[in-house]
């Protein structure tokens, strides 16, 4: 059992390289500590009051386990960050920086990702998982449940656990968290003695402009001076640390990427021998692999003057990228492994341009909804925002079929293969409407009824998308290009054709423009 006291803290290191940091007036005892040089490990936290901060190095083996027990539940982690806080009421807050957190308690569990936080108390069920917000700065106004610190309005509850008595113009910091309304409710008010002002808040990325960025529904303004970090894209989860201007706007002070950070999908490549080359010179061989790469071996081959050497040069003069190959990337398998689908599937939408973070976004949202991941790409893909989809979600309920029999979600085939003919439902029969496509038609000048008609054969509303972007691109017919797509060429191969004026299929499909 460790106990710290005021204005301490403890931090214990495991073997493995995971830590945990207990901060003041916390209270944790090692209820399980077990493991072998192997590297598995098990650990057990039970914690009894105070907070504490972790960082869990990814666990090797089914035998490993990292938990945190508290009066109201129960955090397993794989490998990430994350805080636990408990009051003196057994209330507890489990917030998560980076990677996912399984929080349990008798009546419910749930996933919180990157960035969001949850209250649970003894007895209860979990609170909808919320982005969170951290103010550092002077208390500037107190009015009832309403105060405001660093320029930034909050509300306070009876659950908001408050450390002292702080008056206007002291400094203060405070945790909470962002709920659907995007109103902020605050967790905790505790007293700093720092004399400077820090505020930030998380949240997925809805919108990347040049001079703004949406991030959950919240618009916060960038200049030459915010600090991006790279790679991020719409979809992902951040952290934003902004500063509030004169006239209420707020601008953005740096924005931090909040994913895991997991190596690339590895490229397959097929290798392709052309005839041996016999020489007794020297021979250089100059292979351009499109896009950018070029290799150039060169062989040396020195004839004696009583005999004649021959020498077989293997060329490779065709690289393939395929991005579903048998490697797909490590967080496509995570989160197949979290929804229920194959990686395949998952590496599918990959290869169509959206990254993992919207993936995950769109696979959870469809999870909430009920309205198919097929459906919700095609939102995306029409040009909307994650928050305009959100907002448009909370007041869509799938059509049912005839009979009062739930929807079923429209078949998506596999990047690269045929598509499901049929597939569509009520809006192939006539009697509905997709909204999405109307925006792809409008988009891309072309009718309702013809992008219903590729829906129809199975085409999904993102490689619809994407066919008629390309068409627009290079000037080639969309009916070329289905027939491409549905031929089994990938989107890479298929771009490498169009930018050589190539739209030939040499195995036709068995369709015809709708």
């Amino acid at each position: 059992r460790i106990r710290t006291g005021q204005d301490s803290s403890a931090t214990l290191l495991f073997y493995d390289g995971s830590r945990s940091t207990l901060l003041a007036d916390t209270d944790v005892t090692i209820t399980t500590l077990q493991g072998d040089w192997q590297r598995d490990i098990q650990v057990k936290l039970t914690q009894q009051r105070g907070k504490t901060s972790h960082s869990v190095v990814p666990l090797q083996g089914d035998k490993s386990s990292f938990l945190i027990q508290t009066p109201s539940g129960l955090a397993s982690v794989r490998g990430t960050t994350f805080n636990v806080s408990v009051d003196q009421n057994g209330l507890s807050r489990f917030a998560v920086g980076k990677g996912k957190v399984l929080v349990s308690s008798q009546n419910s569990e749930m996933y919180l990702g990157a960035g969001q936080a949850t209250l649970l108390q003894p007895g209860q069920a979990l609170d909808t998982p919320s982005y969170q917000f951290t103010l550092q700065g002077p208390v500037d106004s107190i009015s009832g449940d309403s105060w405001m610190v660093a320029s930034v309005p909050f509300s306070v509850t009876q659950q908001t656990a408050i450390t002292g008595d702080p008056q206007v113009g002291d400094n203060v910091i405070v945790e909470g968290r962002i709920l659907e309304d995007q109103s902020r409710v605050a967790d905790s008010i505790t007293p700093s003695e720092a004399d400077q002002t820090i505020t930030s808040f998380t949240g997925n990325v809805d919108q990347i402009s040049p001079e703004s960025w949406q991030v959950d529904g919240v618009t916060v303004l960038i200049d030459s001076n915010t600090q991006i970090d790279e790679g991020i894209q719409e979809g992902d989860p951040v952290r934003v640390t902004f500063t509030t201007q004169d006239d209420g706007s707020w601008l953005a002070l740096k924005i931090e990427s909040l994913q895991e950070e997991t190596p690339p999908p590895p490229a397959e490549t097929e290798i392709v021998t052309t005839e041996p080359v016999t020489t007794t010179e020297t021979v250089t061989a100059t292979v351009t692999v499109t896009p950018t790469v070029t290799v150039t071996p060169t062989l040396t081959v020195t004839p004696s003057p009583s005999e004649t050497m021959t020498s077989t040069l293997a060329v490779s003069s065709t690289l393939v990228t395929d991005c579903t190959g048998v490697n797909p990337h490590p967080k496509a398998v995570a989160l197949a492994n979290e929804y229920g689908v194959t990686p395949e599937e998952i590496m599918g939408w990959f290869c169509q341009r959206f990254g993992l973070g919207e993936i995950d976004l769109a696979y959870g949202l469809s999870k909430q909804t009920g309205i198919s991941v097929d459906e919700i790409f095609g939102m995306r893909s029409s040009g909307l925002g994650w928050g305009q989809i959100k907002q448009q979600l909370k007041d869509v309920t799938p059509t049912p079929e005839p009979g009062g029999a739930a929807p079923a979600e429209t078949p998506q085939p596999p990047t690269g293969s045929s598509p499901v003919p049929g597939s569509g439902g009520s809006v192939c029969s006539g009697s509905g409407h997709l909204k999405q496509a109307d925006l792809i038609a409008q988009r891309f000048g072309v009718s309702y009824d013809e992008v219903i008609g590729w829906y129809c054969q199975g085409y999904n509303l993102g490689n619809i998308n994407h066919v008629y972007g390309l068409s627009q691109k290079y000037g080639a017919p969309a009916s070329d290009i289905f027939n491409m797509l549905s031929s089994g060429l990938g989107w890479g191969q298929i771009e490498q054709q169009l930018r050589g004026g190539n739209t030939g299929n040499p195995n036709p499909p068995h369709k015809k423009k709708p």
